[in-house]
């Protein structure tokens, strides 16, 4: 069980990856909850156990705080639990997002590499969404926001190379304004190359 601090801003970095969850006895149940203000880095996260007799793991954002990682991924195991609160999910590297468990967040921020959907993420994509210089949200086939739209969408351009969000026939839903701001490095603008459903009035 890893519980952060309530005060300050408890930050812990681990260099590969993080399993939430046991195994030998299914009653080994993993969990980390975040508190406002608190920060996990780590190479990639994996919910539940992939050894022999796997227990779950249950990971709570409800207060807050920052998952900054290059990968998400889940064992099938009963009783797996993701609930994003009010915390911010940050992708650091290459990654498809698990077509289970992870289907939806609050803050979204796509910081490096290529993140690809594994599924229409549209029960509670309820924060923001940022895309940042040089990295890429491919929706492929799969929709954003399509129940809950984002708050806002803010992008990087002013780059070597700009933000980019790519689809085939997934939507993007836009639920506020559009941002872009410049990273001060080069001339390519941020890019959305993808059907758009907007919701309401936004401003560009």
């Amino acid at each position: 069980i890893l519980t952060f601090a309530a005060s300050g801003s408890p930050a812990l970095t681990v260099t590969n990856g993080v399993t939430v969850g046991g195994n030998g006895n299914t009653n080994r149940t993993g969990t980390i909850t975040f508190t406002s203000g608190s920060t996990l880095t780590a190479g990639s996260v994996t919910l539940g156990s992939g050894a022999a007799t796997p227990a779950a793991g249950l990971i709570t954002m409800t207060a807050g705080g920052t998952l900054n990682t290059g990968g998400l991924a889940v064992n099938t195991v009963t009783g797996n639990t993701w609930t994003p609160g009010t915390g911010t999910v940050v992708m650091t590297a290459t990654n498809t997002l698990p077509a289970t468990i992870f289907t939806s967040f609050n803050n979204l921020t796509i910081s490096g590499g290529t993140t690809t959907l594994g599924v229409a993420l549209n029960s509670t994509a309820a924060g923001t969404l940022t895309v940042k210089a040089g990295a890429t949200l491919a929706l492929s086939t799969f929709s954003y926001g399509a129940t809950t739209a984002p708050t806002s969408l803010t992008m990087e351009g002013g780059a070597t190379t700009g933000a980019s969000i790519t689809g085939s026939t997934g939507t993007l839903n836009l639920g506020g304004p559009v941002t872009v701001n410049s990273a001060g490095t080069g001339t390519s603008g941020a890019t959305i190359s993808a059907p758009v459903a907007l919701r309401a009035t936004r401003t560009f």
